[in-house]
Protein backbone atom coordinates (compact mmCIF):
# COMPACT_ATOMS: atom_id res chain seq x y z
CA UNK A 1 0.00 0.00 0.00
CA UNK A 2 3.12 2.45 0.85
CA UNK A 3 4.25 1.55 -2.32
CA UNK A 4 1.26 2.66 -4.63
CA UNK A 5 0.99 5.41 -1.88
CA UNK A 6 4.53 6.29 -3.17
CA UNK A 7 3.85 6.67 -7.23
CA UNK A 8 0.78 8.29 -5.81
CA UNK A 9 2.69 11.11 -4.66
CA UNK A 10 5.31 10.94 -6.88
CA UNK A 11 2.98 11.45 -9.73
CA UNK A 12 0.65 13.92 -8.07
CA UNK A 13 3.69 15.94 -7.84
CA UNK A 14 4.93 15.33 -11.58
CA UNK A 15 1.46 16.42 -12.52
CA UNK A 16 2.04 19.99 -10.29
CA UNK A 17 5.34 20.53 -11.92
CA UNK A 18 3.79 20.22 -15.14
CA UNK A 19 0.88 22.70 -14.60
CA UNK A 20 3.37 25.05 -13.13
CA UNK A 21 5.54 24.61 -15.81
CA UNK A 22 2.89 25.02 -18.64
CA UNK A 23 1.24 28.39 -16.39
CA UNK A 24 5.18 29.78 -16.95
CA UNK A 25 5.50 28.86 -20.57
CA UNK A 26 1.81 29.66 -21.19
CA UNK A 27 0.67 33.05 -23.24
CA UNK A 28 0.34 35.77 -20.48
CA UNK A 29 -1.24 37.92 -23.03
CA UNK A 30 -3.98 37.39 -25.95
CA UNK A 31 -4.72 39.23 -28.68
CA UNK A 32 -7.23 38.40 -31.21
CA UNK A 33 -7.92 40.46 -34.90
CA UNK A 34 -9.33 40.34 -38.02
CA UNK A 35 -9.79 42.50 -40.72
CA UNK A 36 -11.31 42.84 -44.00
CA UNK A 37 -12.30 45.41 -46.78
CA UNK A 38 -15.85 47.12 -46.91
CA UNK A 39 -16.37 48.39 -50.50
CA UNK A 40 -18.19 51.46 -48.48
CA UNK A 41 -17.55 55.11 -47.31
CA UNK A 42 -15.59 54.88 -43.27
CA UNK A 43 -18.19 57.16 -42.46
CA UNK A 44 -21.26 54.71 -43.38
CA UNK A 45 -19.34 51.48 -41.43
CA UNK A 46 -18.71 54.01 -38.52
CA UNK A 47 -21.65 54.26 -37.94
CA UNK A 48 -22.32 50.88 -37.18
CA UNK A 49 -19.25 50.19 -35.27
CA UNK A 50 -19.80 52.78 -32.77
CA UNK A 51 -23.22 52.74 -31.81
CA UNK A 52 -23.96 49.82 -29.86
CA UNK A 53 -27.66 49.71 -30.51
CA UNK A 54 -26.44 48.99 -34.56
CA UNK A 55 -24.18 45.97 -33.07
CA UNK A 56 -27.35 44.07 -32.55
CA UNK A 57 -27.58 43.75 -35.98
CA UNK A 58 -24.71 42.17 -36.78
CA UNK A 59 -23.05 41.13 -33.84
CA UNK A 60 -22.52 37.19 -34.27
CA UNK A 61 -23.22 36.61 -30.63
CA UNK A 62 -26.79 38.25 -30.57
CA UNK A 63 -26.96 36.07 -34.04
CA UNK A 64 -25.88 32.65 -31.92
CA UNK A 65 -28.61 33.42 -28.89
CA UNK A 66 -31.36 35.79 -30.10
CA UNK A 67 -32.52 35.12 -26.66
CA UNK A 68 -30.40 37.48 -25.26
CA UNK A 69 -31.01 40.33 -23.11
CA UNK A 70 -29.99 43.97 -23.98
CA UNK A 71 -29.75 46.82 -21.76
CA UNK A 72 -28.16 50.77 -22.69
CA UNK A 73 -26.81 53.22 -21.02
CA UNK A 74 -26.05 56.55 -21.48
CA UNK A 75 -25.72 58.45 -25.13
CA UNK A 76 -25.60 55.89 -27.99
CA UNK A 77 -22.35 56.27 -30.04
CA UNK A 78 -20.35 58.78 -27.44
CA UNK A 79 -17.99 57.93 -24.64
CA UNK A 80 -18.92 56.38 -21.52
CA UNK A 81 -22.04 55.03 -23.63
CA UNK A 82 -22.32 51.24 -22.71
CA UNK A 83 -24.97 48.26 -22.95
CA UNK A 84 -24.88 45.14 -21.18
CA UNK A 85 -25.97 41.60 -22.25
CA UNK A 86 -27.60 38.59 -20.76
CA UNK A 87 -27.98 35.02 -22.87
CA UNK A 88 -28.06 31.31 -22.07
CA UNK A 89 -24.98 30.86 -24.52
CA UNK A 90 -23.30 34.74 -24.44
CA UNK A 91 -23.00 34.73 -20.31
CA UNK A 92 -23.31 37.68 -18.82
CA UNK A 93 -21.22 40.98 -18.80
CA UNK A 94 -20.98 44.56 -20.26
CA UNK A 95 -19.20 47.00 -23.03
CA UNK A 96 -18.27 50.58 -23.01
CA UNK A 97 -16.90 53.07 -25.12
CA UNK A 98 -13.56 54.05 -24.06
CA UNK A 99 -12.70 56.42 -27.06
CA UNK A 100 -13.51 57.78 -30.23
CA UNK A 101 -11.61 59.08 -33.41
CA UNK A 102 -14.81 59.87 -35.65
CA UNK A 103 -14.76 57.65 -38.93
CA UNK A 104 -11.18 56.03 -37.91
CA UNK A 105 -11.36 54.45 -34.86
CA UNK A 106 -13.44 53.33 -31.90
CA UNK A 107 -11.89 51.75 -28.65
CA UNK A 108 -13.89 49.66 -26.13
CA UNK A 109 -13.39 48.18 -22.77
CA UNK A 110 -15.22 44.73 -21.75
CA UNK A 111 -16.12 43.18 -18.75
CA UNK A 112 -17.24 39.08 -18.91
CA UNK A 113 -19.09 38.46 -15.63
CA UNK A 114 -20.06 34.67 -16.95
CA UNK A 115 -19.13 32.38 -17.61
CA UNK A 116 -15.71 33.61 -16.42
CA UNK A 117 -14.82 36.71 -15.13
CA UNK A 118 -12.56 39.22 -17.47
CA UNK A 119 -11.54 42.35 -18.19
CA UNK A 120 -9.97 42.88 -22.07
CA UNK A 121 -10.31 45.53 -24.39
CA UNK A 122 -11.09 46.10 -28.20
CA UNK A 123 -11.38 48.36 -30.44
CA UNK A 124 -11.90 49.05 -34.44
CA UNK A 125 -9.68 50.34 -36.52
CA UNK A 126 -11.29 52.07 -40.70
CA UNK A 127 -8.48 53.54 -42.65
CA UNK A 128 -9.15 54.32 -46.66
CA UNK A 129 -7.29 51.55 -48.65
CA UNK A 130 -7.62 50.19 -52.86
CA UNK A 131 -11.37 48.55 -53.12
CA UNK A 132 -12.88 50.72 -50.18
CA UNK A 133 -12.21 50.43 -46.87
CA UNK A 134 -10.44 48.23 -44.37
CA UNK A 135 -11.85 47.28 -41.25
CA UNK A 136 -9.98 45.97 -38.54
CA UNK A 137 -11.40 44.25 -35.29
CA UNK A 138 -9.27 43.64 -32.32
CA UNK A 139 -9.82 42.20 -29.13
CA UNK A 140 -7.08 41.72 -26.38
CA UNK A 141 -5.95 41.61 -22.69
CA UNK A 142 -4.05 39.25 -20.13
CA UNK A 143 -5.02 35.61 -19.56
CA UNK A 144 -6.89 33.84 -16.69
CA UNK A 145 -4.75 31.91 -14.79
CA UNK A 146 -6.56 28.94 -16.56
CA UNK A 147 -6.29 30.04 -20.10
CA UNK A 148 -2.58 30.67 -19.47
CA UNK A 149 -2.32 27.14 -18.57
CA UNK A 150 -4.79 26.18 -21.54
CA UNK A 151 -3.17 28.87 -23.82
CA UNK A 152 -0.18 26.09 -24.65
CA UNK A 153 -2.57 23.96 -26.47
CA UNK A 154 -5.64 25.85 -28.29
CA UNK A 155 -6.36 29.91 -28.40
CA UNK A 156 -8.64 32.36 -28.22
CA UNK A 157 -7.48 33.34 -31.90
CA UNK A 158 -9.37 29.60 -32.78
CA UNK A 159 -12.00 30.16 -30.45
CA UNK A 160 -12.92 33.96 -30.97
CA UNK A 161 -11.28 34.45 -34.36
CA UNK A 162 -14.17 32.97 -36.57
CA UNK A 163 -16.62 34.93 -34.58
CA UNK A 164 -14.91 38.00 -35.91
CA UNK A 165 -14.77 36.85 -39.27
CA UNK A 166 -18.67 36.60 -39.12
CA UNK A 167 -19.16 39.95 -37.52
CA UNK A 168 -17.17 41.63 -40.13
CA UNK A 169 -18.42 39.90 -43.02
CA UNK A 170 -22.34 41.17 -41.52
CA UNK A 171 -21.21 44.93 -41.73
CA UNK A 172 -19.63 44.72 -44.96
CA UNK A 173 -23.13 42.96 -46.47
CA UNK A 174 -25.30 45.91 -44.49
CA UNK A 175 -22.65 49.04 -45.05
CA UNK A 176 -22.29 47.93 -48.59
CA UNK A 177 -25.83 47.61 -49.18
CA UNK A 178 -26.57 50.83 -47.49
CA UNK A 179 -23.54 52.49 -49.56
CA UNK A 180 -25.45 51.29 -52.83
CA UNK A 181 -28.15 53.20 -51.86
CA UNK A 182 -26.62 56.10 -51.50
CA UNK A 183 -26.98 58.94 -53.81
CA UNK A 184 -23.87 59.29 -56.10
CA UNK A 185 -22.43 62.71 -56.40
CA UNK A 186 -20.41 63.85 -59.10
CA UNK A 187 -17.03 65.67 -58.44
CA UNK A 188 -15.92 69.06 -60.50
CA UNK A 189 -13.05 71.10 -61.22
CA UNK A 190 -13.70 74.21 -61.39
CA UNK A 191 -11.76 77.43 -62.04
CA UNK A 192 -13.02 79.80 -58.43
CA UNK A 193 -12.96 83.38 -59.13
CA UNK A 194 -11.41 85.67 -56.55
CA UNK A 195 -13.98 85.66 -53.58
CA UNK A 196 -14.45 88.15 -50.90
CA UNK A 197 -17.06 88.37 -48.10
CA UNK A 198 -18.30 89.77 -44.69
CA UNK A 199 -18.27 87.42 -42.47
CA UNK A 200 -19.93 86.48 -39.04
CA UNK A 201 -17.29 83.95 -37.14
CA UNK A 202 -17.09 81.50 -34.23
CA UNK A 203 -15.69 78.68 -33.05
CA UNK A 204 -18.95 76.84 -32.84
CA UNK A 205 -20.39 73.44 -31.14
CA UNK A 206 -21.65 71.20 -33.95
CA UNK A 207 -25.06 70.33 -32.37
CA UNK A 208 -25.51 74.51 -32.23
CA UNK A 209 -24.45 75.57 -35.14
CA UNK A 210 -27.87 75.24 -36.58
CA UNK A 211 -29.18 77.75 -34.25
CA UNK A 212 -25.53 79.58 -35.05
CA UNK A 213 -27.42 80.18 -38.44
CA UNK A 214 -30.62 80.84 -37.95
CA UNK A 215 -30.07 83.48 -35.50
CA UNK A 216 -26.79 85.63 -37.10
CA UNK A 217 -27.34 84.16 -40.55
CA UNK A 218 -30.31 87.32 -41.17
CA UNK A 219 -28.10 89.55 -38.65
CA UNK A 220 -24.98 89.19 -41.11
CA UNK A 221 -27.17 90.14 -44.19
CA UNK A 222 -28.69 93.00 -42.59
CA UNK A 223 -25.23 94.47 -41.73
CA UNK A 224 -24.31 94.07 -45.52
CA UNK A 225 -27.68 95.67 -46.87
CA UNK A 226 -27.24 98.54 -43.89
CA UNK A 227 -23.50 99.66 -44.82
CA UNK A 228 -24.73 99.08 -48.53
CA UNK A 229 -22.67 96.45 -49.50
CA UNK A 230 -23.35 95.04 -53.06
CA UNK A 231 -23.48 90.96 -53.06
CA UNK A 232 -22.11 89.17 -55.59
CA UNK A 233 -23.22 85.67 -55.01
CA UNK A 234 -25.62 83.17 -52.46
CA UNK A 235 -25.26 83.45 -49.11
CA UNK A 236 -22.84 80.69 -47.95
CA UNK A 237 -20.77 79.54 -44.88
CA UNK A 238 -16.85 78.76 -44.32
CA UNK A 239 -15.77 75.45 -42.55
CA UNK A 240 -11.99 76.57 -41.66
CA UNK A 241 -11.91 73.03 -39.74
CA UNK A 242 -14.33 69.99 -39.28
CA UNK A 243 -12.58 67.50 -37.50
CA UNK A 244 -15.09 64.76 -37.16
CA UNK A 245 -13.50 63.33 -33.91
CA UNK A 246 -14.15 67.30 -32.23
CA UNK A 247 -17.00 68.80 -30.35
CA UNK A 248 -16.49 71.95 -31.95
CA UNK A 249 -15.76 74.05 -35.45
CA UNK A 250 -14.19 76.97 -36.87
CA UNK A 251 -17.38 78.77 -39.01
CA UNK A 252 -18.47 81.19 -40.86
CA UNK A 253 -21.22 82.52 -42.05
CA UNK A 254 -19.90 84.41 -45.56
CA UNK A 255 -22.06 86.80 -47.74
CA UNK A 256 -20.01 87.52 -50.89
CA UNK A 257 -19.82 91.13 -52.10
CA UNK A 258 -18.27 92.59 -54.72
CA UNK A 259 -16.26 95.02 -52.77
CA UNK A 260 -14.79 94.95 -48.77
CA UNK A 261 -14.60 97.72 -46.62
CA UNK A 262 -14.15 98.81 -42.86
CA UNK A 263 -16.35 96.37 -40.92
CA UNK A 264 -17.04 96.49 -36.71
CA UNK A 265 -16.81 93.03 -34.83
CA UNK A 266 -18.73 90.35 -34.51
CA UNK A 267 -18.27 91.00 -38.38
CA UNK A 268 -15.35 90.67 -40.36
CA UNK A 269 -13.84 90.53 -44.06
CA UNK A 270 -12.55 87.28 -45.74
CA UNK A 271 -11.18 87.09 -49.17
CA UNK A 272 -9.59 84.02 -51.59
CA UNK A 273 -7.87 84.26 -54.11
CA UNK A 274 -8.66 82.44 -57.98
CA UNK A 275 -7.79 78.85 -58.22
CA UNK A 276 -8.66 75.95 -58.81
CA UNK A 277 -11.70 73.99 -56.95
CA UNK A 278 -13.53 71.10 -56.47
CA UNK A 279 -17.19 71.28 -55.95
CA UNK A 280 -20.49 69.40 -55.39
CA UNK A 281 -24.04 69.97 -56.06
CA UNK A 282 -26.19 69.00 -53.53
CA UNK A 283 -29.89 68.81 -52.89
CA UNK A 284 -31.37 68.20 -50.40
CA UNK A 285 -31.47 68.86 -46.21
CA UNK A 286 -28.76 70.53 -44.76
CA UNK A 287 -28.11 67.77 -42.47
CA UNK A 288 -28.02 64.96 -44.36
CA UNK A 289 -24.47 65.95 -46.68
CA UNK A 290 -22.75 63.45 -45.77
CA UNK A 291 -22.04 61.56 -48.45
CA UNK A 292 -21.25 64.56 -50.94
CA UNK A 293 -18.64 65.34 -48.46
CA UNK A 294 -17.69 61.82 -48.24
CA UNK A 295 -17.28 62.21 -52.30
CA UNK A 296 -15.62 65.36 -52.64
CA UNK A 297 -12.90 63.59 -49.67
CA UNK A 298 -12.74 60.69 -51.77
CA UNK A 299 -11.92 62.24 -55.29
CA UNK A 300 -9.64 64.50 -53.42
CA UNK A 301 -7.41 61.28 -51.42
CA UNK A 302 -7.64 59.42 -55.02
CA UNK A 303 -6.35 62.30 -56.99
CA UNK A 304 -3.65 63.24 -54.27
CA UNK A 305 -5.13 66.74 -53.72
CA UNK A 306 -4.31 69.32 -51.51
CA UNK A 307 -7.03 71.75 -50.22
CA UNK A 308 -5.39 75.61 -49.56
CA UNK A 309 -9.07 76.82 -47.59
CA UNK A 310 -11.34 75.13 -45.83
CA UNK A 311 -14.56 74.43 -47.31
CA UNK A 312 -17.52 76.40 -48.27
CA UNK A 313 -21.12 75.87 -48.81
CA UNK A 314 -23.00 78.16 -51.47
CA UNK A 315 -27.17 78.20 -50.13
CA UNK A 316 -28.44 78.69 -53.58
CA UNK A 317 -32.21 78.24 -53.17
CA UNK A 318 -33.74 79.17 -50.08
CA UNK A 319 -35.84 76.61 -49.15
CA UNK A 320 -38.70 79.14 -48.43
CA UNK A 321 -39.27 79.53 -52.45
CA UNK A 322 -39.58 76.16 -52.94
CA UNK A 323 -42.17 75.21 -49.84
CA UNK A 324 -39.16 73.50 -48.15
CA UNK A 325 -39.62 70.76 -50.81
CA UNK A 326 -35.35 69.77 -49.88
CA UNK A 327 -35.57 67.37 -53.42
CA UNK A 328 -35.30 70.91 -55.09
CA UNK A 329 -33.00 73.13 -52.83
CA UNK A 330 -29.28 73.34 -54.23
CA UNK A 331 -26.28 73.77 -51.67
CA UNK A 332 -22.90 73.87 -53.63
CA UNK A 333 -20.00 72.68 -51.63
CA UNK A 334 -16.67 73.49 -52.79
CA UNK A 335 -12.90 73.13 -51.62
CA UNK A 336 -10.70 74.97 -52.81
CA UNK A 337 -7.30 72.82 -54.05
CA UNK A 338 -4.01 74.08 -54.45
Amino acid sequence: MKKYLKYFAMALGIFIVLIALLYLIGPKDFKVERSLVIKAPRSVIYKHVKSFVLWQEWSPWMEMDTSTQVTYEGSDGTVGSAYSWVGKKTGKGTISCASIKENEEFNFNMHFMEPMDMSPQGYFKLEDTIGGTKVRWAFYGENLKLMRILGNFFTNDRMIGPQFERGLQRIKEITEKEAAAMPSYKVNTIDMPEMKWITFRKQCLKDSINGFFQVNMPLTFSYVMSNKYKTSGAPSAIFYTWMPSEKSTDVAIAIPVTALGNTIPPFATETLAAGKCLEVDYYGPYDQMEAAYDAIDAYQKEHHLNERFGHIEEYVTDPASVNKDYKKVLTKIYLPIK
